[in-house]
């Protein structure tokens, strides 16, 4: 009888391992199942996530326009001696786009010192003057 149990026993341990085999079957098929559904359902493909360098090239006709359009202009009209920048360049507010010649203003800034010169020189010879016809008229 003894054998007879372990024959059970056997059994037992075999149907119990047979229904575990089963029941792995079932859900693995039922996870291929859901896979397979999943993957088809996205009509891209799949990639592995990483860093890339996009590139993306647009051709169009037409016409580019300024967001603001900006009229340029000097308070002294001259020759231009240089453009310190170039097309394309960002500039912000207060960069100097060009510049005047200087020459003409510098002889015109050392004529108005000589012009300064003579009337001060003038202007002390009439204080002079003043002075002494102040004292000469308060000695007599």
């Amino acid at each position: 009888m003894n054998s007879v149990k372990k024959v059970q026993e056997v059994l037992k341990k075999i149907f119990l391992t047979k229904k575990r085999i089963i029941a792995g079957v079932v859900v693995l098929v039922i996870l291929i199942g859901i896979g397979v559904r999943n993957s088809k359902a996205g009509n891209g493909t799949c990639s592995i996530a990483e860093y890339k360098k996009i590139i993306e090239v647009v051709s169009v006709s037409g016409k580019v326009k300024p967001v603001e359009d900006i009229t340029l202009s000097f308070e002294k009209s001259g020759r231009i001696a240089y453009i310190p920048v170039r097309v394309g360049d960002t500039v912000t507010r207060g960069t100097v786009l060009a510049s005047l010649e200087q020459s003409q203003l510098s002889s015109q800034l050392a004529q108005a010192r000589a012009n300064f010169e003579g009337q001060h020189i003038k202007l002390q010879g009439q204080r002079l003057i003043w002075i002494m016809n102040t004292r000469a008229h308060w000695m007599s």
